[in-house]
């Protein structure tokens, strides 16, 4: 007693035995409905009666998790974000149970190579605030990758 496919609203056509006429058909007849326009009101909440108010829901407002104000993310949570990444990877960073984290410089490289890449992707578009952070942070980081690279280095220069 099985099912039939079309019970279930699935069909399946194997298209390489059609032809390309028959391949645009099937492509029209396709019922994928389209995204809805960005401005275009939200569908009532699931388990709202019709006729109920339901408050819109405002694109601008706070993701779930993010207080109150928090806003968008901002070029400089970004530049935030790969610089703790960084930091982390330098071990600057202190764990909760008082140990710094591992140093990992291939992973610190590619966190200051990225922001290198930002500061020469957006020259010239920056504000004097996200410019600052950006080269600062840069200058920063450098001498701590310098510093830790060094750090693995013997001292050489003359006999024990």
């Amino acid at each position: 007693m099985a099912e039939s496919t079309e019970d279930k609203g699935f069909k399946f056509v194997d298209k390489r035995t059609m032809s390309d006429e028959e391949r645009e058909a099937e492509q029209k007849s396709a019922t994928i409905p389209p995204p809805p326009p960005p401005h275009a009101p939200a569908p009532p909440a699931e388990g709202a009666a019709q006729g109920e108010n339901v408050p819109p829901i405002d694109p601008h407002a706070a993701p779930h998790g993010h207080g109150p104000g928090a806003g968008p993310p901002a070029f400089l949570d970004l530049l935030q974000s790969l610089q703790f990444s960084a930091m982390m990877h330098l071990g600057m960073v202190q764990e909760q149970d008082g140990r710094r984290s591992p140093v990992d410089l291939p992973g610190a490289r590619d966190a200051i190579d990225m922001m290198d890449i930002l500061k020469e992707k957006t020259k010239g578009n920056l504000t004097a605030e996200e410019d600052e952070v950006l080269t600062e942070g840069l200058y920063v980081l450098r001498m701590s990758y310098l510093a830790a690279t060094n750090a693995g280095k013997p001292q050489g220069g003359g006999k024990p």
